[in-house]
């Protein structure tokens, strides 16, 4: 496959704007004029063409690493071309779109990830939401129906004057290499001898031997001779068949995945479900290919692995993050065990129900202090609001636990009979029990006697988790509930996969986005507000986690005594 690339440039006196375009890396980025540094792109280009990329989430962390000086105020979209996947990265305002036949879409913007089975025709534009905007996508789509790059930013050069925008656009068009040998090649074929010759050559070596033995010894090495060349042949041909019947078997499945692969992709758009039954299909497949070649082949199973799991990420929008330790527990008790994580603001309430501790660790500055807690027990919930941790101890009531001190400010109530969740809101704190939500309100003394959220009456069952930001989300085993004032919202989420285990559930009024955790893959979902899907984040470890709150577009989960960090 060979590649076009072209670059629309704009004039600016106070932004840097430059690209750059190999046969494997694609860049373009935007950055104030006094952050710029020359050549910056070609070293990213040297860098990623010299280290072997084995998968996105090492080309992720490599383009992080070679950023991190202009981190706050670069622009970047990037792409790294490996075998037939694309890998792809954008920072800040960078966009990445996709024209694939007749369809368009943005692929990724902001700071994301991802990665896709790249195919014939396709038309990659690397730039930033600025250019997006101040072009329009109708534009930027009539400008993709040109056949290639250059075409397609002559197009632009049209309808924008180049020295009336300070943006970058660059478009990298991949098409089919088609060529035709000058001449025929030359084979050279080694003759081998006949048997003939064979036998006359090694007949006159034994001729000398004239003697009745020598005679006898003579037809017997001949004829061990020709045994020889007769087993040879056969096993040769037979090895030589059954290596053509493997070459067979693997061009044929990959013919039959790749087919698999382009139809997943054109159906996604449309029909999510048969996209992902292809995906199944394709799977099987291999799976079915692997158990009928050797190991030795098992090479080629790899390759077509990995198509399919970076075809499936693209698909379904599926990244892979690295987590990082970011503080150890043990510093303050060397045999910490955090069982329960909550935030409010910057602060981190932990509970070590085994050792009887509730920390308050602040996220910005790494600072931590701790209290005691003795009766605490292993099902003990926690949240957090403002300075005070709230924990709610079975059989005890709920204590709040600052720096003065812990004081019990609810007392156990025989009505509760099996509370999944606590958390709090403006100071109101929320239980969630079967099909109810209890909440109570700050007074002069303490807090109010219980409410019930939705009136008298319960309106569901089996939930599993609870997060508020003024409505009330509850999450359930394979969807989410969305209540405001008591009354339940529009909040639909069309997961790729139907086969979802959801469960702890986090949000804010500080966030933005959604996130639900998924008990059996420990994954991460990320949806807005209105339930619409935008991502699965998969992270290392993240499936051993006990708890986890998200603050500053970052995940924080504990696990043991150790509080990790991952970057959404």
């Amino acid at each position: 496959m060979e590649y076009t690339s072209a670059t629309f440039l704009g004039k600016s006196d106070n932004v840097y704007l430059d690209s750059i375009s190999s046969s494997r890396v694609y860049s373009a980025v935007r950055l104030p004029v006094g952050l710029s540094t020359g050549g910056r792109l070609e070293k990213l280009r040297a860098v990623l063409e010299k280290d072997e990329i084995p998968t996105l989430s090492h080309f992720e962390e490599q383009i992080e690493s070679f950023f991190l000086s202009e981190r706050e105020n670069i622009n970047a979209a990037v792409g790294y071309l490996k075998g037939r996947v694309l890998y792809l990265k954008t920072i800040g305002n960078g966009v990445i779109f996709l024209k694939r036949g007749s369809t368009y879409a943005v692929i990724i913007s902001g700071d994301t990830s991802a990665s896709g089975y790249m195919q014939e025709g396709d038309i990659y534009g690397f730039t930033t939401k600025e250019f997006v905007h101040s072009t329009g996508e109708e534009e930027i789509k009539r400008c993709l129906l040109e056949r290639d790059a250059e075409a397609i930013v002559d197009a632009l050069h049209t309808v924008k004057k180049k020295d009336a925008i300070c943006d970058i656009l660059l478009c990298v068009s991949f098409i089919s290499k088609v060529s035709l040998p000058r001449s025929l090649p030359v084979v050279t074929v080694s003759q081998k001898k006949g048997l003939k010759d064979f036998f006359q050559e090694h007949y006159q070596k034994f001729r000398t031997r004239t003697d009745t033995s020598g005679k006898r010894y003579l037809t017997f090495a001949v004829v061990v001779i020709i045994l020889g060349i007769f087993v040879w042949s056969v096993g040769l041909g037979y090895q030589r068949k059954k290596n053509d019947d493997i070459k067979k078997k693997i061009d044929a499945t990959r013919i039959s995945v790749d087919k698999k692969l382009a139809q997943a992709d054109e159906a996604a758009f449309l029909n999510m479900a048969h996209a992902i039954s292809l995906l199944q299909d394709a799977k099987s497949e291999v799976q079915k290919l692997k158990s009928e070649i050797p190991s030795g082949s098992q090479v080629e199973i790899q390759k077509l692995q990995e198509e399919i799991t970076a075809k499936e990420n693209l698909i379904t929008k599926k990244e892979e993050k690295t987590a990082n330790e970011f503080f150890d527990l043990a510093v303050e008790n060397a045999d910490a065990q955090a069982s329960k994580i909550a935030l409010h603001n910057d602060t981190a309430a932990i509970l070590d129900s085994k050792n009887k501790i509730v920390y308050f660790l602040s996220l910005s500055k790494k600072s931590i202090s701790k209290k005691s807690l003795p009766e605490v027990n292993e099902d003990s919930l926690l949240t957090v609001y403002e300075e005070n941790a709230y924990v709610l101890i079975k059989g005890t009531g709920i204590e709040r636990v600052n720096a003065d001190g812990v004081k019990k400010v609810i007392p156990s109530d025989d009505s509760w009979r099996n509370i999944k969740d606590i958390t709090t809101y403006n100071g109101n704190i929320y239980l969630l029990e079967g099909g109810s939500v209890y909440k109570y309100i700050p007074t002069a003394d303490g807090y109010s006697d219980k409410i019930n959220y939705f009136g008298s009456s319960s309106v569901f069952s089996g939930s599993d988790s609870l997060a508020i930001d003024s409505s009330v989300y509850i999450s359930f085993n394979d969807h989410i509930e969305k209540y405001s004032a008591g009354q339940k919202d529009e909040f639909k989420t069309d997961f790729p996969l139907s086969s979802i285990q959801l469960g702890q559930l986090f949000t804010s009024k500080d966030l933005e986005k959604v996130y639900v955790r998924d008990k059996e893959k420990g994954s991460l979902y990320v949806l807005d507000k209105s339930g619409a899907y935008q991502k699965e984040v998969q992270i290392s470890s993240f499936d051993k986690a006990a708890d986890y709150v998200v603050f500053n577009d970052s995940v924080y989960y504990i696990s043991g005594s150790k509080v990790y960090k991952a970057t959404l």
